[in-house]
């Protein structure tokens, strides 16, 4: 299974914004670290739940793309789940991609 997190330009500066207190104007290291940080809550939360139910995920280092006109390529090869999401800061998406095998 793998998982991306998928941001408008304008929702992730504004939520790193308000996760650091200080206000953003452009994709820096800063921003991207934020997105860092945010997938690693939400991946370990995702897994803490799963263990839960007997499923064990191994955690990956976060790959942190930014910029216009890029594909995510899962490293999963199975169906995948895209979930939108509205925010008062802008819209995200979280996929999830299961392996080939579910």
């Amino acid at each position: 299974m793998s998982m991306a997190l998928i941001f408008t330009e304008q929702c992730i500066k504004d939520i790193a914004s308000n996760l650091l207190g200080v206000p953003f104007t452009e994709l820096n290291h800063e921003v991207k670290d934020a997105v860092g940080e945010l997938t690693n809550m939400i991946c370990g939360d995702a897994r803490r739940r799963f263990a839960e139910d007997g499923f064990v995920l191994q955690a990956g280092i976060p790959a942190i793309v930014a910029g216009r006109d890029h594909t995510i390529a899962h490293i999963a090869s199975g169906p995948c789940l895209a979930v939108p999401f509205e925010t008062s800061q802008g819209s995200f998406m979280v996929e999830v991609a299961f392996s080939g095998s579910t």
